[in-house]
């Protein structure tokens, strides 16, 4: 899902048009971006990229699957718009459970079948400690692949 700030080139109204930002605007609904921290661990830009186009994607599947339901459209503005925000929220669901974790695996070497759930409260309880804060990325990563057991 690309959005155009600006762009030095003439761009047409007709390759902007995007029915799930019309459908936004429509229900006065914004779907807003990402925390860069998730569970007290600020993502690097370059993590919190790949984080924030796979779950732009996520949000984009998930409305646009919501856009071409039939029963979605047949109801009333205001359910529409609760539906709308249930799915985006899904979507972000699946970002702090499934990206961020795939993310964070990568980043401290863990194994990739590590339990997202208990890597993602791990994570939570290692940032809260003050030794966290003062240690360097290669004794954070020694921090949680003990605290992990590998």
């Amino acid at each position: 899902m690309a959005t155009v700030l600006a762009s030095p080139l003439p761009v047409s109204k007709e390759k902007l048009a995007n029915p799930v930002f019309e459908k936004a605007r429509e229900l006065n609904s914004l779907i807003g971006k990402p925390s860069q921290t998730v569970s007290g661990i600020r993502m690097t830009n370059k993590e919190f990229d790949i984080y924030q186009r796979k779950q732009g994607d996520a949000v984009e599947l998930l409305l646009m699957n919501l856009l071409s339901s039939s029963k979605f459209n047949k109801l009333e503005k205001f359910n529409q718009k609760k539906e709308w925000e249930k799915a985006i929220s899904q979507a972000r669901t699946y970002g702090t459970i499934k990206l961020f974790p795939e993310i964070m695996r990568q980043r401290y070497g863990l194994d990739m079948q590590t339990n997202p759930i208990i890597l993602k409260a791990t994570l939570q309880n290692l940032s809260e400690r003050k030794s966290w804060d003062r240690a360097s990325e290669k004794t954070r990563k020694q921090m949680v692949r003990d605290a992990m057991g590998q």
